[in-house]
């Protein structure tokens, strides 16, 4: 498998703030959505999905076979598995 690469540029005080001020209004408007009655409802669990997996993190997961049917398996960490116990 070919290896990725990667590029970094250098980032000044003004471009840290505006990204630091677009990253604050997107998620704002991110909760505006999921919060809103009139988003469609796949919508809102999406937007609350991705919310939570940036807070908690993205849970680790596995696909095995059994049965002939694919099973997903999910491990939670910290907070999230007392939740899902």
């Amino acid at each position: 498998m070919k290896k990725r690469e990667t590029k970094t540029a250098e980032v000044g005080d003004k471009e840290r703030e505006k990204l630091k001020k677009s990253a604050t209004s997107a998620l704002e408007r991110i909760i505006e959505i999921a919060e809103s009655d009139s988003t469609d409802t796949k919508v809102r669990v999406d937007a609350y999905k991705w919310i939570c997996e940036m807070y908690y993190g993205k849970p680790p997961s596995s696909h095995t076979e059994a049965e002939g049917e694919r099973v997903l398996h999910l491990s939670f960490e910290g907070d999230l598995d007392k939740w899902s116990s």
